[in-house]
């Protein structure tokens, strides 16, 4: 009999949504950490407001809440150096770059506790984001990676810019993100009057919902209706557009991806900046076409399974859902391949496997 203690292992999140990407990666990851054999405490950076929606979806999982707000006080250091020791921490993951540096210290003073930090995109390619205060944080990891266990990336383009920051290639590993396995439906939605395409996600600057309402105003023409699922900071700027159009439409978000999935065709992610969104992997598992743009990791996930655009071009958007409407079997050649991708490459097991190898390495 084995009697050894499971790892305590703290993941620290982020949410500002129950929507995002990042809640559809702890819902994949931590199962398969606890299958591991690993004592997951989840450390979520939130509101209030949304604490029982997190703690409800994640209903096996140990979770500790800080106030987004107080995060960034400094008398929460001591809380944050409490709350590790008492949970006896081997590992932490850390879901951000500007996030990891608070535990930076605690991991120059407990040798014994390994952090990881998971990068999910790139701060350099935020709009807003200060350049100064940008490049002190990419400093800071330059020249305190020695804490740093292993630098997990989502895709190659973020491990790219990492080692453009300075940070060692050996210290960069690149885990692409995945989803628990669904049953799909393998038919072609023809049998609708009018394509039906998507927007999923946060209603904010880097996603471009913009590019989206844009590419609907170009697409009156065609048999085209275009939904968007999500909120965000442009949430009212997006709704007082969408009034105005008679074939586009907000639809409240859902937690059931399949729910969402099934009402769509295509899915289009117009975003100016992406490190490996979830979305896409959602679409793939659901038999939805992705009509994506250029943008970070995107091309990664998108060649051969999808339609690339480059960013800000709502007409070349229109051009491609065009494409989709006159030629069905490069359709049909593009979903198999995407399929055929989640059930090699993008399931949450295989990404639990590469996290747990990497966990026994330190």
């Amino acid at each position: 009999m084995n009697n050894r203690a499971p790892h305590q292992t703290v993941v620290v999140v982020r949410l500002l949504s129950i929507q995002g990407g990042y809640f559809a990666y702890l819902r994949a990851l931590l199962p398969e950490l606890q299958r591991g054999g690993h004592d997951v405490l989840l450390v979520v950076i939130t509101t209030k407001n949304l604490r029982p929606a997190i703690q409800g979806l994640l209903p096996s999982i140990q979770v500790r809440f800080v106030d987004e707000p107080s995060f960034h006080n400094a008398y929460l250091q001591p809380c944050l150096f409490r709350l590790l020791q008492s949970a006896h921490t081997r590992y932490i993951l850390v879901n951000d770059l500007y996030e990891s540096l608070f535990f930076f210290s605690y991991a120059s003073l407990y040798r014994k506790t390994a952090l990881y930090v998971v990068v999910h995109s790139t701060l350099r390619d935020m709009p807003g984001s200060r350049k100064f205060t940008v490049a002190i944080i990419y400093t800071l990891h330059r020249l305190l990676q020695s804490l740093v266990a292993m630098y997990i990336s989502v895709s190659s383009y973020c491990a790219e810019n990492l080692i453009s920051a300075g940070i060692q290639h050996a210290r960069i590993v690149v885990v692409p993100n995945g989803l628990p396995p669904v049953q799909v439906e393998r038919v072609l939605r023809s049998g609708r009057n009018n394509l039906s395409v998507g927007y999923v996600g946060r209603f904010s600057h880097e996603k471009g919902p913009d590019i989206f309402l844009k590419t609907a105003a170009l697409c009156l023409d065609l048999p085209v209706t275009f939904t968007l699922f999500g909120t965000g900071p442009l949430g009212e700027q997006i709704r007082e557009q969408v009034r105005d159009m008679s074939n586009c439409q907000i639809e409240p978000t859902l937690n059931d991806a399949g729910e969402i999935y099934s009402r769509l065709d295509v899915l289009i992610i117009p975003s100016r900046s992406e490190g490996q969104p979830y979305a896409v992997l959602e679409a793939f598992q659901n038999n939805v076409l992705v009509i994506g743009s250029t943008a970070g990791g995107l091309p990664e996930l998108l060649q051969g399974r999808g339609i690339m655009i480059e960013p800000n071009t709502p007409e070349r958007y229109r051009n491609a859902l065009q494409h989709v409407l006159e030629n069905g079997q490069d359709v049909s050649v593009m979903k198999e391949a995407a399929l055929t991708y989640m059930q090699r490459d993008g399931g949450a097991m295989r990404m639990g496997k590469a996290y747990l190898n990497l966990l026994k390495k330190s």
